[in-house]
């Protein structure tokens, strides 16, 4: 995300991501654990400047993060 948010981008204000609405993993509690919020579902659509390609076909839910909230991402180390 540090590489994201620079002087390149001054209004920045939000960070997103989308997760396929039928993926039951731990990436959505990791997500909401760092501060992530759930901000709405995204309908397939067919993109405009690349092939189709069967990801295009499926829901994904559309997290956001404020920029403030920007934190280190945690490494394995960190626990131990």
């Amino acid at each position: 995300m540090d590489r994201l948010y620079s002087d390149e981008f001054p209004n920045l204000q939000y960070l997103g991501t989308f997760v396929k609405s039928n993926f039951e993993g731990s990436m959505i509690k990791a997500l909401r654990d760092k501060g992530w919020t759930l901000a709405t579902l995204s309908e397939p659509s067919t993109p405009s400047n690349r092939e189709e390609q069967e990801i295009n076909s499926d829901f994904k839910w559309v997290f956001l993060n404020p920029v403030e909230r920007i934190r280190k991402q945690s490494m394995l180390n960190d626990f131990q």
